[in-house]
């Protein structure tokens, strides 16, 4: 199943909540219209404009694996098993 980022966070919020472990950052994305506290736990760079990433989040809902644009700030995850 793809579930659909909307509204996602900008490029400096990714990459503090992949690299500021102390204070466990999370991240905000809008799924299904709702707001959602993720932690980032991966991010690739996927092509040279460094705007499209693959990414890995996890929340206490499960782990979840995508790609993401931090220019439109939108994106597609599926539900990792």
């Amino acid at each position: 199943m793809h579930i659909k980022i909307e509204n996602g966070p900008s490029k400096f919020d990714l990459m503090l909540g992949l690299f500021d472990r102390k204070q466990r950052r999370t991240v905000t994305l809008s799924l299904f219209g709702e707001e959602h506290k993720v932690k980032v736990v991966s991010v690739g760079i996927v092509d040279k404009r460094e705007e499209f990433w693959a990414v890995e989040f996890s929340s206490p809902r499960g782990k979840y694996r995508g790609w993401y644009d931090s220019k439109t700030r939108e994106g597609v995850l599926d539900i990792m098993k």
